[in-house]
């Protein structure tokens, strides 16, 4: 079913997109759908439900791509400290930043104050993202 509701989003058919994403439990979408999900309910102007979806998405994986959009709705709804708390308390979170530093620029990049976490990990001082 997610491999049907990607196509339909990329065939510009969010209606059947919507339909077969809705059927699926929201415990179930990972990055790609959740990703889906995410941009139909921002297509139908549902900033809320948006941020309900994201919030729930990171408090069981760290996906990048959501950070930055649940990031950003958190500013315009002005839920920015429930959005970190929800990711600061995901409990693969500090093992996840430890193997993929990309998830601690994310952050960093969208306004999360990640300095104590630079200094509860050294190896994580050491790596500044260039460019």
């Amino acid at each position: 079913m997610g491999i049907a509701a990607r196509t339909a989003m990329k065939l510009g058919k969010s209606e059947e997109a919507a339909m077969l994403v809705a059927a699926i439990p929201v415990s179930r979408l990972r990055s790609g759908l959740a990703n889906v999900a995410l941009q139909l309910k921002l297509e139908a102007d549902d900033k809320d439900g948006a941020f309900e979806l994201a919030r729930e998405v990171l408090s069981r994986d760290l996906v990048p791509g959501i950070i930055g959009t649940a990031a950003e709705l958190a500013r315009e709804l002005g839920r920015q400290r429930e959005l970190e708390e929800v990711i600061l308390m995901n409990p693969e979170f500090e093992a996840r930043i430890q193997h993929n530093p990309e998830i601690l620029w994310e952050l960093e990049k969208h306004g999360f104050d990640v300095g104590d976490l630079r200094e509860r990990h050294p190896e994580m001082r050491r790596t500044r993202r260039r460019g």
